[in-house]
């Protein structure tokens, strides 16, 4: 009796416009002052630890020093209400630490540059440093590669089910980052069928069993046969 083996991986790439981005100016004044407040303040407005986490999760916070004032960039999928309560939570922590009585939140427009995510099902990010490091990823060089990369912010974003959303803050080119992604998928695809191929022959020394044939179909598929006799 044989029995087939198909050993791949199918990859879905599509980019999605992020609902959110929005700037807010804060009256704080160091890194180090946010910093004090967000570790000793654990739910920052919200009803509890958790609410907070699932604040977190729905996007990215981008924290910048601006004329001496911290700014608070978000993108994702913040709801406004719940921006307003982490803000207000920082504003009337800062102004404990700080005795001033006016603090004052400005929100700044950044329309210049735009914001998008592209979703995947990839899941380990050292395997993803490791690709972003040894491949052009479509590219013609190594200088063109950090040329894409440079033209703005490329954030790795892990869901509730520990896979990785890029999220693309800059002067990027939908269709480029589209095929970045591909990219960067389709190595991440090649080696995640290697390391299953390895196991999967090891397993099959281990047991004593008969590898009759190995055949790669049209889709890149492994495809093992055993013979059990």
């Amino acid at each position: 009796m044989t029995i087939p083996i198909g050993i791949g991986l199918l990859l879905d790439i599509q980019s999605h416009f992020v609902d959110t981005d929005v700037t807010i100016r804060t009256s704080v004044n160091s890194m180090d002052t946010l910093n004090e407040i967000l570790d000793k303040d654990h739910t920052l407005g919200f009803k509890s630890k958790q609410d907070f986490i699932n604040f977190e999760n729905q996007g990215t916070m981008l924290f910048r020093l601006k004329d001496n004032k911290i700014e608070i960039r978000f993108v994702g999928d913040y709801d406004l209400k719940d921006i307003n309560i982490f803000i207000n939570a920082i504003n009337n922590d800062f102004k404990k630490i700080s005795n001033i009585d006016n603090v004052n939140l400005t929100i700044v427009n950044e329309k210049s540059k735009q914001s998008f995510k592209i979703p995947s099902n990839l899941k380990d990010e050292k395997i993803i440093n490791s690709i972003l490091k040894d491949n052009y990823l479509g590219f013609s060089s190594k200088k063109a590669l950090n040329e894409f990369q440079n033209k703005g912010e490329i954030i790795l974003k892990k869901n509730d089910d520990e896979t990785l959303d890029f999220l693309f803050i800059g002067n990027y080119n939908k269709k480029e980052a589209e095929n970045y992604v591909k990219n960067i998928s389709d190595e991440y695809a090649l080696l995640i069928q290697e390391q299953t191929y390895l196991k999967v022959l090891e397993r099959i020394e281990n047991e004593n069993l008969n590898l009759e044939s190995e055949i790669i179909d049209n889709e890149d598929s492994i495809i093992l046969t055993l013979n059990i006799n």
